[in-house]
């Protein structure tokens, strides 16, 4: 799965942006951020739960 230049703010406060990630079957990737709301708000994108504001986004077999 690969996400490209993915975006996502609340009211105009950014969240997350210009977000880039490759995730690989069977590799464990870690999410590391300062505060931990914008992890949070990456993997709701991924999962579907929350669009983002602009997105390049693949899911499947890289």
């Amino acid at each position: 799965m690969k996400t490209i230049e993915m975006w996502k703010s609340f009211s105009n406060i950014p969240v997350n942006g210009d977000i880039n990630i490759e995730f690989h079957k069977g590799k464990v990737a870690p999410i590391l951020d300062p505060n931990e709301a914008s992890s949070t708000t990456l993997l709701r994108q991924i999962y579907g739960e929350l669009k983002p504001d602009e997105d390049a986004f693949s899911r499947g077999r890289l």
